[in-house]
């Protein structure tokens, strides 16, 4: 267009770096900006927001700020959304203090915060539980009369129910309706998780999902699997596996984080052969199956008995060419001690450090009383002996266990004063 000896008008660039920026490629849209500046070519307040936005999107702080020292340099005078731009992006990041500088050096400028720039102080604050500058900037905002909206009701229900005050921010959600501002799907994730998250009211957290189909919102796979892992937690499976399979007919395919979720309901359960079709379900969705995955499936199996099948099961993991971690080696060790299977804890608390994973607290927790409760005492205190040279301390069970033992057994008795501050 310039080598045609024709010149862009602001509206024409801000229409080039809105699609450039929507192609994903920021700083060109920076580069080409700064060509336009040196060719003359007048750039307005919207072709900057938009670089400023998505360098803020892209968690490009740092350039977004250099970027709007450029725009003031050009004498373009910046407007409350490019504002709330960068406020957004320095709140994300957590950068909270340059965050309240550019607040009050937007306020000098005599430039006036909206709802979105309030919004995102607000939730800036929120994220670090900041909860006394929460409600300040909540007042200041009301006090200007400025009116909160669903973004901003939204992000107070969601830091109230992580906070633990599901009461307060049930309050806040039927002032938000009070007040004829709608809730979407993110108030009922909000307010439901946190309901789940008491683990006392999934009754009213159901009651909410169904007003959400009343009111013609669709549920997210993230409030599905939220309510599933509350009902598998309240041990109404049958209403999780219900949940599950409604998902699905609502044109919902669920993650590997849904499934893992039922998966771990089923085996806390017992309901192991259904755990299973959930595994094979995952592979057949053609999800990759992690570590934590076959933990679940191996703690579930333990749980009945299945060692056989836990074995093979953790054999599997080495063939997939995983690693196992600790919590896959405590979950074996605790299930053969559990099953009487006292010749096999010793090997795998052995192979596990020569692997390199080296055994925590936990682990000679478990495997030391496994060995008390077979009245193994003689590789008990090997292994406790152990767990002291590393300054570990045992836990109340393992405790009382052992002090029981000593009432009753002298070489647990000999063996322990041989340990110095051993309890």
């Amino acid at each position: 267009m310039l080598r045609r000896g024709l010149k862009a008008d602001s509206v024409t660039l801000c229409t080039l770096v809105k699609g450039i920026c929507k192609e994903g490629k920021v700083l060109s849209a920076v580069q080409f900006l700064d060509k336009m500046t040196e060719e003359k070519v007048e750039v307005k307040v919207p072709s900057y927001s938009m670089i400023i936005d998505s360098l803020c999107k892209d968690g490009l702080m740092n350039e977004a700020l250099d970027f709007f020292s450029d725009m003031i340099h050009e004498g373009v005078t910046p407007d409350v959304i490019v504002y709330s731009c960068l406020i957004d992006g320095l709140c994300s990041s957590g950068r909270l203090k340059e965050d309240v500088r550019l607040f009050d050096e937007m306020v000098g400028r005599g430039i006036y915060a909206d709802v979105v720039t309030y919004s995102s102080l607000i939730h800036g604050f929120c994220q670090l539980d900041l909860w006394k500058e929460v409600t300040r900037i909540f007042d200041k905002m009301v006090g200007q009369g400025i009116s909160p909206d669903v973004v901003t009701f939204t992000i107070l229900i969601d830091c109230l129910c992580k906070r633990g005050m599901v009461g307060e921010a049930r309050m806040v959600f039927d002032l938000m309706i009070l007040l004829g501002k709608k809730p979407n799907e993110f108030t009922y994730n909000s307010l439901i998780y946190g309901l789940c998250l008491t683990g006392r009211a999934i009754d009213g957290a159901m009651r909410l999902f169904q007003e959400m189909h009343e009111k013609g919102l669709k549920p997210t796979t993230v409030i599905y699997s939220t309510l599933i892992g509350a009902l598998c937690q309240a041990e109404r499976v049958k209403t999780a596996k219900g949940l599950f399979n409604e998902m699905q007919t609502c044109g919902l395919s669920p993650d590997l984080c849904s499934y893992s979720i039922l998966l771990n309901g089923l085996c806390k359960n017992g309901q192991l052969e259904e755990a299973m079709d959930v595994f094979r379900s995952i592979k057949s969705a053609g999800l990759e199956t992690n570590i934590e995955v076959f933990n679940t499936l191996i703690d579930g199996m333990c749980r009945v008995g299945k060692i056989a099948a836990a074995k093979e099961q953790f054999d599997e993991i080495l063939k997939k060419g995983m690693v196992p971690h600790i919590v896959t080696y405590n979950i074996m060790i605790n299930g053969l001690c559990r099953n009487g299977m006292l010749s096999e804890p010793s090997k795998l608390f052995l192979r596990m450090e020569e692997e390199g994973c080296f055994p925590a607290a936990i682990s000679f927790n478990i495997i030391i009383r496994g060995f008390l409760q077979e009245n193994e005492i003689t590789k008990a205190m090997q292994f406790f002996k152990e767990m002291r040279n590393k300054n570990f301390l045992p836990n109340e069970a393992v405790s009382l266990t052992l002090l029981h033992h000593v009432l009753v057994n002298k070489q647990c008795q000999t063996a322990l004063e041989s340990l110095p501050n051993s309890l």
